[in-house]
């Protein structure tokens, strides 16, 4: 039987990748070649490097090479047992895959040349090549049901053999992330939806990851999907590979913790978030609440609640201002069933509106009576004081008018009674 070889990341899925969960299967046993511990085993699998020179036996159909070059160095070069060279720029494509860094060379070969092989480059001492038994990727079973908004530590751990894997050489190209992917069967609300990241698994001793480059990796599973059945895919990239692998499907239902803001119907009162329990899904008094209230104003409160047995219960928000109001909401329960959850909501909001003026008393009306009883009686007067200053410009145009029109006549008559003297003074003459 053909034999593979490979190093640390060839370990990924240069044979088979599984997802393990609970006690579905157990690591691969050892067969022909004994799983290799990467961290600080006997490496009885390792194939020898001796200086500069490797030998591959006519027993290899694949073969992943790791250089480590001393920092800024150039990629190494490999010599054939032929003689001939491969530069990463310059080697067989069809089956060879290459892949460097600037302190590194990554190096795939399909159905490598037999016989002793040499390396040309400024080596560093980890360098190696590792014989990689079956790989698994064994992550924990995810709960079913999950909920909206839940927030979930999830971890899964790299297997050579039956040893985890030493990851701390390559963390920087390794990506392991987690797809929600609707299952799209129309009996749920999220057929058809697009796919959704949930979490990045990580390796690097920070956050929720316990010990950097053990070769466990931890994520934080954010739920903040649509309600329906989904395939948890993990996925993995590195230089070399990209590979999806799947864990059994997962029910993905409402938060059984539910909120909704009533806002306070007078200046002087207060908001009101009323919570409510599914009794029927988590137990009621074992919900806790801790909330970040982002007021109008940029003040911010925090608030809790817990120990409550009876639920709807109230969180009370003072009412400082006008405007939209947000809240950050971290929620903690325990389901009838016993399994503690964790969810986080952001960005619940809701907006104070300024209420309308009360009705005015009778008091105010009968004044608001009086005064427009008394601008009516103005507005009366004007007009009656505007009336009759009209008819007087009117009867004194008709005066002007007569008196002109009199003066007119009465010149007009003197005028002719001259000239009619006149003419009887020469008719005499």
């Amino acid at each position: 039987m053909k034999r593979s070889f490979g190093v640390l990341l060839a370990v990924f899925f240069s044979t088979s990748v599984a997802a393990y969960s609970g006690q579905q299967e157990q690591p691969p046993q050892n067969g022909d070649y004994a799983g290799v511990d990467l961290l600080n085993g006997p490496h009885d699998n390792q194939l020898p490097l001796k200086g500069q020179r490797f030998r591959i036996d006519n027993q290899v159909d694949k073969i992943t090479l790791s250089f480590f070059r001393q920092p800024k160095s150039k990629p190494v070069i490999l010599i054939l047992p032929d003689g001939t060279k491969w530069y990463d720029s310059k080697h067989p494509r069809e089956k060879v895959t290459w892949f460097t860094d600037e302190n590194f060379d990554l190096i795939q070969i399909e159905k490598p040349q037999p016989g002793p092989w040499q390396v040309i480059g400024q080596l560093d001492p980890r360098s190696r090549i590792v014989v990689v038994s079956d790989i698994v990727f064994k992550t924990e079973v995810l709960p079913n049901p999950m909920f909206q908004h839940e927030r979930l530590k999830v971890s899964g751990t790299l297997y050579n053999g039956d040893k985890p894997v030493d990851t701390s050489l390559f963390r920087q190209i390794v990506n392991l992330d987690v797809l929600f992917i609707s299952s799209n069967n129309p009996d749920y609300s999220n057929f058809g939806v697009k796919p959704t990241r949930v979490a990045q698994f990580l390796d690097n001793g920070k956050g929720y990851d316990e010990v950097y480059g053990d070769g466990h990796f931890t994520g934080l599973l954010e739920i903040d999907v649509e309600t329906g059945e989904y395939i948890p895919t993990f996925e993995l990239n590195t230089p070399l590979y990209e590979r999806n692998f799947e864990n059994p499907t997962t029910i993905v239902e409402p938060l059984p913790v539910t909120f909704t803001a009533k806002t306070a119907e007078k200046a002087e009162g207060e908001h009101k978030v009323e919570v409510s329990v599914n009794d029927q899904v988590v137990k009621p008094g074992s919900v806790a609440i801790n909330a970040r209230v982002m007021f109008p104003n940029g003040g911010e409160k925090t608030f809790s609640l817990a120990n409550v047995e009876n639920f709807p219960a109230t969180i009370e928000i003072p009412n400082l201002a006008y405007g939209r109001y947000v809240m950050d909401l971290d929620v903690f329960a325990t389901t009838v069933g016993g399994r503690e959850i964790t969810a986080k909501i952001t960005g619940f909001d809701f907006i104070a509106k300024e209420p309308p003026p009360p009705p005015p008393s009778a008091a105010e009306l009968a004044a608001e009576k009086r005064r427009q009883e008394q601008a009516r009686l103005e507005r009366e007067r004007i007009a009656r004081e505007k009336a009759e200053y009209e008819a007087m410009i009117n009867v004194i145009i008709i005066v002007v008018i007569n008196i002109v029109l009199i003066v007119a006549a009465a010149a007009g008559a003197m005028f002719w009674m001259k000239r009619k003297k006149r003419r009887a003074n020469a008719e005499k003459a």
